[in-house]
């Protein structure tokens, strides 16, 4: 099961869920960055677009048209550093011809503690479980050994479901890795479109993307999801790096193929069920509303920022809308 697991416990946040850094985005934001340095650094991150184009990072964009509406989509990835800046001058202009910002979830409107309560009641036993039950003595004691680091002990997670603290460690590696949620591509165009006083259109609402994280995997599959977890953490975050030299590249390719490793390289109906909600059920419920804003009245162009894997492979948004008739062309 573990190395079966691979695709989504190391790579489903900064593909598929923005609501993985959401728990600290809007905390992140008002401790290091007031609201006039954020955009100071927004604006730098765009001017360095027209200037540095042989080092910016392509990520995937696409263009679909109907009528006088028009909508881009564009990969993004759910966290990032100032390495992965500038973006190519193409997915600057298509931001810059919008008059909507659509987004998985708007992580500047979420309070913080609301976050924290849903994330809690989802993720915490009801029953008299443990986590250390769950896991075993030495798959809890790794968990812990890197908790512990950050000032955590047994009595603060011993309720928590071993999906919960995979969230807790992934985020701890990311940090680790040198990535934050606070330089995501998400973020920056969310504070662009504060800048720019643009419309913000969410897809999904967190309770929509907490359901998934926590409706589906059996504990034992939890319990695997952890340990891969815990090992990239020890690994330096290596599989996210990588991730992130794909993802600069726009290399559609390589992520049509973690997508079917993510659906197809699995052996139980539990994870099968995870991963088709993960990703195809989410997918078509976006088209869905990626096609009211192709027949909307109004001719207006919508810039849609959405987790890279949803539109690479098999049943993704591109695949889903060429099956619907649309004209879908590459952006760079």
């Amino acid at each position: 099961m573990k190395k079966k697991l691979l695709a989504s416990a190391v790579l489903v946040c900064a593909l598929t869920l923005g609501a993985c850094s959401s728990d600290t985005a809007k905390e992140d934001k008002k401790d290091t960055a007031p609201e006039e340095k954020t955009e100071a650094k927004s604006k730098d991150k765009k001017e360095a677009a027209s200037t540095d184009k042989e080092a910016s990072s392509k990520g995937i964009l696409y263009k679909v048209e109907k009528g006088g509406n028009t909508v881009h989509l564009f990969g993004s990835i759910h966290v990032g550093n100032e390495d992965i800046y500038p973006l190519h001058e193409n997915v600057e202009r298509a931001f810059d011809e919008a008059d909507h910002l659509v987004v998985e979830i708007d992580l500047t409107e979420l309070d913080p503690m609301e976050v924290m309560t849903v994330m809690t009641e989802s993720g915490t036993y009801q029953d008299g479980r443990s986590l250390s039950d769950a896991l075993g003595e030495e798959s809890f004691q790794d968990t812990m050994d890197i908790l512990e680091a950050y000032g955590m002990d047994q009595s603060d997670v011993e309720t928590f479901k071993p999906w919960y603290v995979s969230q807790m460690v992934s985020e701890l590696m990311v940090k680790k890795a040198g990535y934050s949620s606070d330089e995501g591509v998400d973020l920056y165009f969310l504070n662009r479109a504060g800048e720019d006083n643009l419309n913000i259109i969410s897809l999904e609402t967190f309770e929509d993307q907490m359901s998934v994280l926590s409706g589906f995997l059996t504990e034992d599959s939890q319990a695997a999801l952890l340990e891969d977890m815990v090992n990239e953490y020890h690994n330096n975050g290596e599989k996210l790096r990588n991730l992130m030299d794909i993802w600069q590249a726009g290399d559609v390719e390589a992520f049509s193929k973690l997508r079917s490793e993510s659906m197809n390289q699995m052996d139980s109906e539990d994870y099968q069920a995870y991963a088709k909600a993960l990703t195809d059920d989410r997918d078509e419920e976006m088209v869905n509303k990626i096609e009211e804003f192709l027949s909307a009245d109004e001719d207006e162009t919508y810039f849609v920022a959405v987790g890279s894997m949803h539109l690479a492979g098999e049943n993704s948004i591109v695949d889903l809308l060429k099956d619907r008739g649309y004209d879908v062309q590459e952006g760079i």
